[in-house]
C-alpha cells in the first residue's frame, strides 16, 4: 500500500475491503490451537461499520472510547469501528476477577485520566464486570456496549483528518507512572510505513502474534500491520502461549508464518520449556522476520534460542533486534533482515562511568550488548546529555532522543481529555532509561 493511497486507519481498512474483500485477514486460535474465529476484510468492514453507527448514534464522535476485551476478533472489530466513527480508541486490560488487586487500580487510573464517553466490550465481559462495577463508580457511570450483540447497520463515513487522534496508548509503567500517548492516524501510518520498508513486507506476509493488543508491540504488529500490508495474522491469547509455548511454533508451521514478534523473555521461556525432541519436530523455515523488542535484548537469551531452534530450521538472519517506545508508536530503530544479529563487547567498568569503550570478547570486564539496528526511515536520533541538553561526544553515554513523524504526544490529563490534534512532527520522544553512543548501538 503506497503512502498516497490512504491517510487514515479507517481508509486503510476500506481500501482492503474493496481490494481483497474475501481474503481472510484475522484468524484467532481460541485455545492457542484451534480456530475460534476468522474475519475476512469484508467481514471486518461490515462489523466495524455497525460499531461506528452505534458510536455516532451516541454522539461520541471525537471522544474517547474505552476498549475492554479478552483476546479475540471482537477487539479488532471495535478498534476499526472507532476509526470509522472518528472516535479515539483507548485499549486497556479488562478487570480480572481473580486479580482485581492488580488489574482494577490500573484500569481505574486509565478511566480517570482519559475520561471515556463509552465502553466497548463483549456480552460475556459485560456480565462478568457487573460485580466489579458496584465498587468502581468510575466504570459504573459509563455506558457499556457489547459489540458482539450489534446488528449489521450501514453507516456513513465520518470525516477524519490524518492528524486527528486515532488511539491513546498507555505506557507500561515499567519506569514511571503510565502515561497516555496520543497517537494520530498519521503517527500510526508513518510507523507502519517504516516497518514495511525496513522489513521489505507486502500483502503475501502472514503474521503470528501472541503479544497482548493493549501493548504497543501487539497492537501495531498483530492488529494494524496485517491490514496495512493487506496480509493476514494468526493470533492467540498470551495466556495460551504461557501455558504451552510450543503453540507459537505450531502456528508458525501450520500457517507458514513469515513474520512474528516477541519480547526477549519469550526466548528464554521457549528455549527452556520446549523439549529438544519437540523442537526438532517443528519446521520454521517459512520465517523471514522475528522481531525481538519491548525490553532489553540479551545476547545470552538470543544465543540459547538460536541454538535450541536451529534444528527446526530457524535462521539467525531472520532475527531482528529492535528498539522503540510507546511515545513513538512503536519502532525507532531496527536491524536489517537477512543479517545475523551483531554483538558488541563493552568495558563494563567504563559503562558504569557513562563511557563507551569496545573491548575484545575475552576481556575480563567485557559486557556483551546486541546492536538494535539503524534509525527507521525518516527518524532522526540524537544521543543527548540530559542535564545540558546537548549532543554527547563520541564515547559518552546519554539519553536517546528521537524526532520524526512517528513521534506522538504525551500530555498531562487535561490535554488527554481535550479534543486536540497531534503535533508529532515537531515533538521529541525521549527514553530516559536506555542509553547508547550511536543510533546503531542501542542497549535495548
Amino acid at each position: 500500500m503506497k503512502s498516497r493511497e490512504v491517510s487514515t486507519l479507517g481508509e486503510m481498512l476500506q481500501h482492503r475491503a474493496r481490494q481483497s474483500p474475501d481474503k481472510v485477514a484475522y484468524i484467532y486460535l481460541g485455545d492457542g490451537e484451534r480456530e475460534h474465529a476468522r474475519l475476512t476484510y469484508r467481514d471486518l468492514d461490515r462489523r466495524a461499520r455497525a460499531v461506528a453507527s452505534a458510536i455516532r448514534s451516541r454522539d461520541a464522535t471525537g471522544l474517547r472510547i474505552l476498549l475492554l476485551f479478552a483476546p479475540g476478533v471482537d477487539f479488532v472489530v471495535a478498534l476499526f469501528g472507532c476509526f470509522y466513527a472518528g472516535a479515539i480508541a483507548v485499549p486497556a486490560y479488562p478487570p480480572d476477577p481473580m486479580r482485581l488487586d492488580r488489574t482494577l487500580p490500573r484500569l481505574t487510573a486509565i478511566v480517570k485520566d482519559s475520561a471515556p464517553a463509552l465502553v466497548l466490550t463483549t456480552s460475556d465481559l459485560q456480565q462478568m464486570a457487573a460485580s466489579v462495577l458496584t465498587a468502581t463508580p468510575e466504570l459504573s457511570a459509563l455506558e457499556w456496549l457489547a459489540v458482539d450483540a450489534l446488528s449489521a447497520v450501514a453507516a456513513s463515513d465520518a470525516r477524519v483528518d490524518p492528524d486527528d487522534l486515532a488511539f491513546i496508548q498507555y505506557t507500561s509503567g515499567s519506569t514511571a507512572t503510565p502515561k497516555g500517548v496520543m497517537v494520530s492516524h498519521d503517527n500510526a501510518l508513518a510507523n507502519l510505513r517504516m516497518i514495511r520498508e525496513r522489513a521489505g513486507q507486502d500483502e503475501s506476509r502472514i503474521i503470528a502474534c501472541w503479544v497482548p493488543f493493549y501493548h504497543d508491540l501487539g497492537l501495531l504488529c498483530g492488529i494494524l500491520l496485517p491490514a496495512f500490508l493487506g496480509g493476514a495474522v494468526v493470533f492467540m491469547s498470551p495466556l495460551d502461549f504461557f501455558q504451552r509455548p510450543a503453540r507459537w511454533f505450531e502456528a508458525i508451521q501450520r500457517y507458514q508464518v513469515t513474520d512474528t514478534c516477541a519480547p526477549n523473555f519469550a526466548l528464554d521461556i521457549c528455549a527452556s520449556r520446549i523439549r529438544p525432541e519437540q523442537r526438532r519436530s517443528f519446521d520454521l523455515r517459512s520465517l523471514k522476520v522475528l522481531v525481538i523488542s519491548a525490553e532489553p535484548v540479551r545476547p545470552s537469551s538470543l544465543g540459547r534460542f538460536v541454538e535450541a531452534f536451529a534444528p527446526a530450521g530457524l535462521s539467525p538472519a531472520c532475527i531482528i533486534p529492535a528498539y522503540g517506545l510507546a511515545e513513538a508508536v512503536l519502532g525507532l530503530t531496527c536491524a536489517t533482515p537477512g543479517r545475523s544479529p551483531t554483538v558488541e563487547h563493552i568495558d563494563a567498568d567504563e559503562l558504569q562511568q557513562n563511557r563507551w569503550r569496545e573491548v575484545a570478547a575475552g576481556h575480563a570486564r567485557a559486557r556483551a550488548l546486541i546492536r538494535c539496528g539503524e534509525p527507521m526511515p525518516g527518524v532522526r536520533i540524537e544521543i543527548v546529555d540530559p542535564e545540558r541538553r546537548t549532543p554527547c561526544a563520541p564515547g559518552q553515554i546519554g539519553e536517546i532522543w528521537a524526532l520524526g513523524p512517528t513521534v506522538a504526544l504525551v500530555a498531562p490529563s487535561s490535554r488527554v481529555r481535550a479534543r486536540g490534534r497531534s503535533s508529532a512532527r515537531v515533538t521529541w520522544a525521549t527514553s530516559r532509561t536506555a542509553s547508547c553512543t550511536s543510533p546503531a548501538a542501542s542497549r535495548t
